[in-house]
C-alpha cells in the first residue's frame, strides 16, 4: 500500500527522470525487506513498523541531491542521510507518513546512519538495532538493482583498481572517497558492501543476489579474485549464522 503523504512528497520530482524513479521504487522495495527481516529477527510488532517507515524514508534527501546537483555521489553533492533527517524532522516531511513523535528519535538516528560508511552505534541499543538494519536491507536492494535489475553501473570496465583502493579493501578498511580515481575504484569500494553485514540472517539473499554478478565479471582477474574473497566471506557468515540457530 502507498504512503499518501510520501507519495504527495514525490509529486514534487519528475518520476520520468530514471534516477528518480529509480530511488523512488527502492524506498518501497527497502520498506518491505525492513519489514520482512524484521519479523525474521523477533522484532515487537511496533519496530516492525518503525522499520518499515524508516525503510520508506532512508533515502528522502536523494530526490532533492538527484534534482539539484545531478548526481548521487554524497561527496561532491551533499550527504543524503543528514539531509534527509533535516528534511523529515526540521522542515516537517515526516508528519504524515509516521504521526507518533515518540518514534522520531529512533527514526531520525538511523536515517543519518544508513550511509555512513562507518557506523558508530549510540547507547540506546534500540536505535542502534534499526540502524542496523536499514544498512543491512539497503544494501541488499543496492545489490538487487545491479545484479538482478542491472539499472546501475556496477560493472567493471577497462580501468585498473587503484593500489591504494586495493590496500583498502584487503585491509577491510573504509575507502575515502577522495581516494577514487577510476570506475573500478568505485566498483570495488560497493562490492565491499558484503563486508559490512550487521544481522546474519541477510547472507542467505546476499549470496543469491551476488551471484547474478559472475558472468560479468569472471574475465576480469583484479574483480574476480575480490568477487571470489567475498563469497567467501558470505559463505562464512551464513555458516555462523546458521551455527547459532
Amino acid at each position: 500500500m502507498k504512503n499518501r503523504k510520501f507519495e504527495k512528497i514525490i509529486k514534487c520530482y519528475d518520476l520520468n527522470d530514471k534516477d528518480i524513479r529509480l530511488k523512488y521504487d527502492h524506498s518501497y522495495r527497502v520498506a518491505d525487506l525492513q519489514v520482512k527481516y524484521a519479523k525474521l529477527l523477533g522484532f515487537s510488532k511496533e519496530d516492525i513498523e518503525i522499520a518499515k517507515v524508516i525503510g520508506l524514508v532512508h533515502d528522502i534527501g536523494r530526490f532533492e541531491q538527484i534534482k539539484r546537483y545531478k548526481t548521487y555521489m554524497d561527496h561532491v553533492s551533499m550527504d543524503h542521510g543528514t539531509f534527509g533527517a533535516k528534511l523529515l524532522f526540521e522542515d516537517g516531511l515526516i508528519e504524515g507518513i509516521c504521526d507518533n513523535k515518540e518514534w522520531y528519535p529512533i527514526i531520525k538516528f538511523a536515517i543519518i546512519a544508513h550511509n555512513q560508511w562507518q557506523f558508530k552505534k549510540c547507547d540506546d541499543e534500540r536505535m542502534n538495532m534499526h540502524a542496523m538494519l536499514i544498512r543491512d536491507t539497503d544494501k541488499i536492494d543496492v545489490l538487487y538493482l545491479s545484479g538482478t535489475l542491472k539499472e546501475t553501473n556496477l560493472y567493471p570496465d577497462d580501468s585498473k583498481v587503484s593500489e591504494k583502493v586495493k590496500e583498502y579493501f584487503w585491509k577491510h578498511m573504509l575507502v575515502d572517497h577522495r581516494e577514487l580515481k577510476t570506475h573500478n575504484d568505485d566498483f570495488v569500494v560497493k562490492f565491499a558492501y558484503p563486508l559490512d553485514i550487521n544481522y546474519g540472517v541477510v547472507y542467505k539473499e546476499i549470496k543469491e543476489l551476488f551471484e547474478k554478478f559472475y558472468d560479468e565479471i569472471k574475465d576480469n582477474e583484479d574483480i574476480l579474485e575480490i568477487y571470489n574473497y567475498v563469497m567467501k566471506c558470505i559463505s562464512e557468515g551464513i555458516d555462523k549464522y546458521e551455527g547459532t540457530r
